[in-house]
Formats: C-alpha cells, sequence, structure tokens
C-alpha cells in the first residue's frame, strides 16, 4: 500500500498529462495551420492578382495590368503569357480601329465620287438597277425605287440588249 498513490494524486497527475499532451496537439496544430496557411496565401496570391488583372482589363483594355512578371515559376510563365496577350489584343484592337477609319474614309470618298459624277453609275442585280447615282435618275427619269422595280433589260436599247446581258 505504501507504494500505491493516492487516488486524488494520481488524478492529478493524469489531467496535468492529458493536459500536457493536449497543450502539445494543439500547439503542434497550430504551427501546421500557421505554415500551411502561408503556403496557401502564398500560392493563392499569385491566382488572385491575374484575376483581377483579368478583371481589370475586361473593365478597361487601355489600362495595362501590373503583374509580376519576373518569377521564374508557372505563374511567372503565366504572368507573362497574359501580358502577351493583353498586348497582342491591344495592338489588333488598334490596327482594326485605324482599319476601320480607313475603311470609313475610302468610302466616303467614293460616295462622294459617284454621287457627284457627271456619268450615270449604278449597280445592276437580279435583274434590276440597284444603287443609282443621281445623275442616273436624272438621265433615265425614273427614281432609284421605280429603277428597283423595272427590269434591267428594258432599259438597254434593243439592239445592244442581247449584247449587254450576255456580258451582264
Amino acid at each position: 500500500y505504501a507504494v500505491l498513490l493516492p487516488l486524488d494524486r494520481l488524478n492529478e497527475n493524469l489531467r496535468y498529462m492529458v493536459f500536457t499532451v493536449i497543450s502539445v496537439i494543439v500547439v503542434i496544430f497550430g504551427i501546421i495551420m500557421f505554415f500551411n496557411r502561408r503556403f496557401i496565401k502564398d500560392l493563392i496570391r499569385p491566382v488572385s492578382e491575374l484575376t483581377a488583372a483579368a478583371s481589370a482589363f475586361e473593365a478597361d483594355s487601355t489600362a495595362m495590368p501590373d503583374l509580376e512578371c519576373d518569377r521564374e515559376d508557372e505563374f511567372g510563365l503565366l504572368n507573362r503569357t497574359f501580358m502577351n496577350t493583353v498586348t497582342s489584343i491591344n495592338r489588333f484592337v488598334t490596327e482594326l480601329k485605324q482599319s476601320q477609319e480607313a475603311l470609313q474614309k475610302s468610302e466616303e470618298r467614293y460616295r462622294l465620287l459617284v454621287n457627284n459624277a457627271d456619268e450615270a453609275i449604278f449597280i445592276a442585280q437580279d435583274g434590276v438597277i440597284k444603287f443609282p447615282n443621281p445623275k442616273t435618275e436624272e438621265m433615265i427619269g425614273y427614281s432609284a425605287a421605280e429603277l428597283a422595280k423595272i427590269p434591267f433589260a428594258e432599259l438597254i436599247a434593243p439592239e445592244d440588249r442581247a449584247m449587254v446581258t450576255a456580258r451582264h
């Protein structure tokens, strides 16, 4: 009996050991969570930055996103690829706008030339005259709406009708 510990002392030692084990487990778990959270944060940060840059570019395609492109990992490669794509899109949009402006200027010059010509200029399509210039309407004596209803061949001199329709 002298070797046995009193029951209340045993409970105290047991409680102390359980408390110590639980404390060690909590500390280990806390350390794991700290490093895991930091790892996840380091992993998610570049993805979040790229997502934010893509959203900003979508809202304003003229603004160049600010991304960390000098990284030597997959995120650096992804960022460089994204930036190259943004640059290509901006170049394409600029060229497209320039082409549209050039086309509008060309169409306006063509329209002025056709509308102010002293000769009849028109497009014959589907057997009728479409898109006549003012001189065509003046020379033939019909409006554009009337010309769209009259068969094209009826407006040609009878002696030239076969040749013109064959070439048309």
